[in-house]
């Protein structure tokens, strides 16, 4: 039981830092244009 909730625990906090870089390279896109 443990072993899911960390595993689903990882999954969010991946998700959440490419939302990140995403939002990032989206604001690098506007910038430069």
């Amino acid at each position: 039981m443990d072993n899911l909730v960390s595993t689903k625990y990882v999954v969010v906090v991946l998700v959440y830092l490419l939302m990140l870089l995403a939002a990032g390279l989206m604001a690098g896109l506007i910038v430069v244009e």
